[in-house]
């Protein structure tokens, strides 16, 4: 039996609490599922959205407590073991509640940073073997 909340459904798309696609995932997992990220993607998102994007508000809603795991089923594409999920009936404390994500321009220069620190090893590391 699912444990689901009309009460939480209804309180979360009234109060704007996820994005439009983490609601729009968690809409569609309320309506439709239980599914898996490939399920969810093939019959509902494609050809619109990339299925990493859809698979990653998966693990997203998951840290929320508004999905869980509720078996592994072989995936119908791969074969492998895929994680079958469900809505909760849980309501997510604010907007915070998530870690804020870096943007691709933040990682980019944190990993630009790194190499410099990396460069740097290495070539004191050169200069202290050349006197030996």
């Amino acid at each position: 039996m699912r444990n689901t909340s009309l009460v939480a459904y209804n309180k979360i798309k009234e109060s704007g609490l996820l994005s439009r696609l983490r609601f729009q995932v968690y809409e569609c997992m309320y309506h439709h599922g239980p599914l898996t990220a490939g399920e969810m993607w093939d019959r509902f998102f494609k050809p619109g959205k990339q299925r990493s994007s859809v698979a990653s508000r998966f693990s997203e809603l998951e840290v929320l407590g508004l999905f869980t795991v509720i078996d592994e089923v072989p995936c119908k594409y791969t074969g492998n073991l895929s994680n079958l999920y469900d809505v909760t009936d849980k309501i997510p404390a604010d907007k915070q509640t998530l870690p804020n994500k870096k943007s691709n321009r933040q990682i980019i220069l944190e990993l630009r940073e790194r190499i410099r620190e990396l460069e740097t090893e290495v070539n004191q590391l050169r200069s202290q073997l050349s006197y030996n």
